[in-house]
């Protein structure tokens, strides 16, 4: 009876070898030639990284097979929901990639992200003027000066924000804060916000979802005097549009622990522990997991607040003296992984969290 959580958690963990296709997500939109013609259809729903070279493009949802076109073949493409890439080139000689449009006004924004967690490619167009710059990551340069050499970050976004803007007081309001998608259109926004009756602006805000885990669990090794099982709820939110792969935790869990053993007295002075009562809040944590699937990995972890309730006997001179109630606090580390099984809207989810006490095996439901 004691191996049969374990056994079960592995037996579906072997699943996982047998997972059907990674679901894909479509959504109404339209994409414009380079001949300004506009085509309606739906496009697949990924993240910004994996669209900045191309993005697939379906006529109807029935379709299997895709038309692909890369920021070279179209001038954009636009989703519903206000989402939209522009495809733009850095230098004459270079390929095209698709930005993201940040911000509308006097100042249009464009992002284009090569990667997930990468650098920036930020294109700045004047609405009135058409000028535009772009702005490029600080480049490391070493420099020697009195016999000594030194490294240094080169500023030259700043001066090209300045340009494009007219103000001088740029360094001031950026130095600071360094060369970020935020900052930048923090300021940007501000900017444009000066402009509003002749240049209606707007600043996208990116999609997010939140999901929330209820579990309940026992221990592997389960006895008959103990009574020993855990209860947890967490809210997860995912930046879809920047990773579909990472989502931000909070939450807490309870773990309930009481003996019904026998009382050993074999030392003169010492306590007992017959009950004992955990209580984890996890204000900061990291989930990651796999692509959406119908069974998708998953691991997180978390730091919080930990609080013990514990009640215990006091024996003094061989006998139990009475019965003691503490309470200590604690930093906690929270930890677990497991897989989630899709079922109609929801999740099953099974996993294994580690703690003081042993390793949990916990059942829960994810919507």
């Amino acid at each position: 009876m004691n191996k049969l959580p374990a056994l079960l958690f592995f037996v579906i963990l072997l699943t996982v070898q047998n997972t059907l296709k990674a679901q894909i997500e479509l959504l109404p939109g339209f994409i414009i030639t380079k001949e300004n013609d506009t085509i309606n259809g739906y496009l697949l729903n990924e993240v910004d990284s994996k669209l900045n070279k191309r993005i697939e493009f379906f006529s109807n949802t029935t379709d299997t097979i895709p038309d692909t076109y890369t920021a070279s073949e179209i001038k954009s493409f636009f989703y519903s929901n206000g989402r939209a890439f522009i495809s733009l080139q850095r230098k004459k000689d270079s390929i095209p990639e698709f930005a993201k449009r940040v911000t509308t006004g006097k100042i249009n924004m464009f992002v284009g992200h090569e990667k997930v967690f990468g650098k920036i490619n930020v294109y700045l167009i004047r609405s009135d003027t058409n000028l535009n710059v772009k702005l490029s990551p600080p480049q490391k340069k070493t420099f020697s000066e009195g016999g000594k050499t030194y490294n240094r970050k080169d500023k030259n976004y700043i001066g090209l924000l300045s340009y494009i803007t007219g103000n001088t007081q740029v360094n001031r309001e950026l130095n600071s804060t360094g060369y970020s998608e935020k900052e930048i259109k923090k300021y940007i926004s501000s900017y444009n916000s000066e402009f509003e009756e002749s240049f209606p602006s707007s600043v996208y805000v990116n999609n997010k979802k939140a999901s929330y885990t209820l579990t309940a669990g026992l221990p592997f090794n389960i006895k008959s005097e103990i009574t020993h099982f855990r209860i947890s709820a967490y809210r997860d939110v995912t930046y879809i549009e920047k990773s579909r792969n990472v989502s931000f935790r909070m939450g807490m869990s309870y773990r309930y622990w009481r003996s019904d053993e026998e009382v050993k007295i074999d030392h003169q002075n010492f306590d007992v522990s017959y009950r004992q009562q955990f209580l984890s809040i996890i204000p900061i944590g990291v989930n990651f997991h796999g692509n959406p699937r119908k069974i998708i990995p998953y691991g997180y972890v978390g730091l919080g607040l930990g609080i013990l309730f514990n009640s215990y006997y006091e024996i003094r001179q061989s006998e139990i003296t009475g019965k003691v109630n503490t309470v200590y606090y604690f930093a906690a580390f929270n930890f677990g992984s497991g897989i989630k099984i899709a079922v109609n809207s929801g999740y099953l989810i099974v996993e294994i969290t580690p703690s003081v006490n042993g390793i949990f095996f916990n059942f829960g439901y994810a919507f």
